[in-house]
């Protein structure tokens, strides 16, 4: 049934329209020649006309400096959030004062700012694609490693169990295409669930999903998307050759 509705998903923002819009003004973003939708200026793009010649026809694609503008504009003050407890009580006030520490932590290091550069990628898919989302995940694999978990029972002796992790936050920006719902639900407040994709190293996953029997050989034997998908993804016409892989998250 979920792989139904996402189907559902796909044939609706072709239905009405949107598949076409989202693509020209990717193509537009990218610096495409706007008087066709090839991706290239050629010689058509500029010509003489005129009885004589006179004339100078170009063709300029302003679409992405403009947009460049507005994101420059929007994303050069970071937002400066500050929690404040609704109650008075103890408890209340700490988790306040918690999160105001860990925002400024995942906004400014791990990772030169990753939450700061995913906010900006969030922000600039909005300008192109109508709508930007955000992906905010507890990683259980993420962090440094603790101790190993204890053994199964039943295990030889002096056997260790999977390693523990600390544990981080993830976060990744995602586009219209990548955020696939009922599109028969008028509010979004009734959505039931939401199919997210993501992308991973097939290597790196693979060795995440080692112990799961049978997991690392479909892993492993998964290759990367079509072209045509690649084209409506950010960074224009990506190449196939990638160890990176789809990977849909269901909520």
């Amino acid at each position: 049934g979920v792989f139904f509705m996402m189907s559902e998903f796909s044939n609706w923002v072709q239905e009405c329209g949107l598949d076409t819009r989202w693509m020209t003004n990717a193509a537009l973003y990218q610096g495409v020649d706007p008087r066709g939708y090839n991706g290239m200026f050629d010689k058509a793009s500029f010509q003489t006309m005129g009885k004589n010649g006179e004339l100078l026809y170009a063709s300029y694609n302003e679409a992405r400096n403009l947009m460049q503008h507005i994101l420059n504009m929007t994303v050069s003050q970071p937002p400066n959030m500050q929690a404040k407890a609704i109650n008075n009580d103890p408890s209340s006030l700490i988790a306040a004062q918690t999160f105001d520490g860990v925002f400024d932590y995942y906004f400014n290091t791990p990772k030169s700012g990753r939450l700061l550069k995913q906010s900006t990628q969030c922000v600039e898919r909005c300008l192109y694609e109508d709508i930007g989302y955000m992906l905010v995940e507890w990683d259980p694999l993420a962090g440094a490693k603790v101790i190993p978990e204890q053994a199964p029972p039943g295990s030889e002796p002096g056997a260790v169990g999977a390693m523990k992790y600390q544990g981080d936050l993830y976060f990744k920006a995602r586009g219209v295409r990548d955020v696939m719902f009922d599109p028969g639900v008028e509010d979004e407040d009734e959505q039931d669930w939401k199919c997210v994709r993501d992308q991973a190293n097939k290597w790196e996953l693979a060795e995440r999903f080692k112990n799961v029997p049978g997991a690392v050989d479909k892993i492993l034997g998964t290759s990367n998307v079509t072209q045509e998908v690649l084209a409506n993804r950010r960074g224009w016409r990506r190449p196939i050759a990638s160890d990176m892989i789809d990977i849909y998250k269901f909520y």
